[in-house]
């Protein structure tokens, strides 16, 4: 995640109005929805995975919403005009919080709680200690090889891990002899 978090979607919020701005010459509204637009897609993702019960292979799933978030970068590739640039916000935050909630949910359940704000300490740090670099690296290759092409490559190059992590039997194993918990009904 730490790859994502650098070099797509902190990237995101800085690419995405440069590209509204100068390669599509929309109006400053237009990258003022887009924001808003992705900010909405994750309260509503948030509300929605809050509900959900968690599921049986919680590694699996949490990689698969953040390789569909990920992935969602390759429409800048083709992007023409706004409502295409407005699919890549609108998947990728609310997949994002998808897994998120798996992943905090799973810190819970599986770190020691004497060690929980330690061990949350250390997985904030590495989750988005290198996204200030992603930032700049992100602004000099966009100006170099432009929008479009910085994210279809760096989107593919930050889900390789993720793809790893999806066949990885050893990293699916985590989950393997886990029982969903079945839902107490109170009348």
């Amino acid at each position: 995640m730490t790859l994502v978090n650098a070099f797509v979607l902190t990237t995101m919020f800085v690419l995405v109005p440069f590209f509204l701005r100068h390669n599509l010459h929309l109006a400053k509204d237009y990258v003022g929805f887009a924001v808003a637009a992705s900010g909405v897609a994750g309260a509503i993702g948030a509300l929605i995975s809050a509900n959900l019960p968690s599921p049986k292979r919680r590694v699996r799933v949490m990689w698969i919403y953040w390789t569909i978030g990920t992935l969602s970068a390759l429409v800048m590739g083709i992007a023409t005009n706004f409502w295409v640039v407005i699919i890549f916000p609108l998947v990728a935050s609310p997949m994002m919080i998808f897994g998120n909630v798996i992943w905090e949910s799973m810190m819970q359940s599986e770190v020691p709680r004497e060690l929980l704000g330690r061990a949350s300490s250390v997985d904030w740090f590495v989750s988005l200690g290198i996204s200030p670099l992603g930032l700049v690296f992100a602004g000099e290759i966009a100006n170099y090889v432009g929008v479009r092409t910085y994210f279809a490559v760096l989107s593919l190059i930050c889900v390789i891990p993720g793809l790893y992590i999806l066949k990885s039997k050893r990293i699916n194993a985590i989950d393997a002899e886990r029982v969903t918990p079945v839902p107490v009904v109170v009348p």
